[in-house]
């Protein structure tokens, strides 16, 4: 009798330290699945945050194509007349671009940009003193500010300034 009273003492055992063994694969795995989502949240954000700077540098690279005042026309700060229907392709000089406000983005044509769902890009140009490249002017000094934002979902992801000089495009002019 002593010997199969044992045996349930034994069986008894194996049964907690099962039962235990399971608890400990259970937390671990709780951890690992949680570590995992963390990781996968984190690369969805590098995603957007990257999405969000191709997105930004095009824009920019747009307006800084163009000439720092309006060739064609009397010079007026923001889109003349001529320039506004809804598109930029009638853009032809930086400050035309100031107050764009497009959601979702779209190409110079007025083509949507793919995956562009909840994006929405911002441009606002404005005069810069020579001695305060942080602040703003109320008359031409020959420096324009061009700062493009873009948003996801309403929430500001990157936004990128720079300053366009008339002195570098008499420089540098080809037109």
């Amino acid at each position: 009798m002593t010997g199969s009273f044992s045996r349930k003492i034994r069986r008894a055992g194996s049964l907690v330290e099962v039962a235990m063994a399971s608890l400990l694969v259970g937390v671990l795995l709780i951890g690992a699945l949680n570590s995992l989502g963390a990781s996968l949240r984190h690369q969805s954000l590098l995603a957007e945050r990257q999405h969000a700077h191709r997105l930004a540098e095009q824009l920019l690279a747009e307006v800084l194509e163009h000439r720092y005042a309006d060739p064609d026309e009397t010079p007026v700060f923001g889109a003349e007349t001529s320039e506004s229907g809804g598109t930029r392709s009638a853009f032809d000089d930086v400050d035309d671009f100031d107050g764009w406000d497009q959601s979702p983005p779209v190409d110079r044509s007025g083509t949507t940009l793919a995956n562009s769902t909840g994006w929405r890009r911002t441009v606002d140009v404005a005069f810069v003193p020579s001695n305060d490249m942080t602040g703003t002017s109320g008359t031409d000094q020959g420096l324009k500010r061009v700062t493009v934002s873009v948003y996801l979902d309403g929430e500001m992801i990157v936004s990128r300034t720079t300053v366009r000089s008339r002195a570098w495009e008499d420089a540098n002019a080809t037109y």
